[in-house]
């Protein structure tokens, strides 16, 4: 399985190569410790989780989905546009979080090898 589809990255960046090579490495340094923050998070608030305008589990993930799309991850987009609805409804589904930290993780290593 594919989870970046750079067709779809080049669409939102205009076609500029460049600009995808420099999100790109910008995004393997900005979220190499995702998974560790969003599981942090979700330890500490998984048992008082009561409103996602405080949350740090919904501002980890909300910080990465925005990029997500213009990055042509659209799996990794899903994932999180899904949780964070659940979020904002006071729903934590820790197996949805994991299988989204999962989907992320094939999602950095794709980029990773993309780049290099």
């Amino acid at each position: 399985m594919t989870f970046i589809n750079k067709e779809v990255a080049m669409e939102y960046l205009g076609g500029m190569e460049a600009i995808f090579d420099k999100i790109s490495k910008s995004f393997l340094e900005s979220y190499k410790d995702f998974k560790e923050k969003v599981l942090t998070s979700l330890e500490e608030e998984k048992e008082s989780f009561s409103d996602y305008m405080t949350s740090s589990l919904y501002n980890e993930i909300h910080s990465i989905k925005g990029i997500t799309l213009n990055m042509g991850m659209i799996a990794l987009y899903d994932c999180t546009t899904s949780i964070l609805k659940d979020l904002k409804e006071n729903i934590v589904d820790t197996q949805k979080i994991a299988s989204m930290l999962d989907v992320f993780d094939a999602t950095y290593n794709e980029l990773k090898e993309i780049i290099s």
